[in-house]
């Protein structure tokens, strides 16, 4: 009898609830200035692309200036003015990294850093020869 209760006290929570809920149209799009949009509104990196680099682990096409070009995607329901679709390019921050590899330059300088090799591979020869003439600045660099 308690569960007979339970059952109906439920459904009509329910009820109560679904008459609260405001129907909108589903098929609805917007044309909008994709540069624009806020977080939410769109996915950047587009996933359907691949458009980072395996070894530097940033965006592919990364300026000193640290910005690259990425192709975003609007979410369903917006289409962009400039491109027609919901696909367009956003400026997003990287790390301009020269195309070394982090894990390799962490393990010179854990193991070799004293001895200026972090230095001499990410292409800095003269802070290589102090670190090594001084032994890594006596231990401090």
């Amino acid at each position: 009898m308690l569960n007979k209760y339970i059952v109906f006290i439920i459904q009509f929570s329910s009820v109560i609830c679904m008459q609260n809920i405001e129907t909108k149209p589903i098929n609805q799009t917007y044309v909008v200035d994709c540069n624009k949009l806020r977080m939410g509104q769109y996915m950047c990196p587009d996933p359907r692309i691949s458009q980072i680099d395996l070894k530097t682990q940033q965006f592919q096409g990364c300026t000193k200036e640290n910005k690259a070009k990425v192709n975003c995607v609007a979410v369903d329901g917006l289409i962009c003015k400039e491109s027609k679709n919901t696909s367009f390019t956003k400026e997003m921050p990287c790390n301009w990294t020269n195309g070394y590899s982090f894990e390799t330059t962490l393990l010179l300088s854990v193991f070799l850093g004293m001895f200026g090799a972090d230095r001499f591979y990410l292409g800095y020869p003269a802070l290589g020869l102090a670190k090594f003439c001084t032994l890594g600045f006596m231990f401090i660099g």
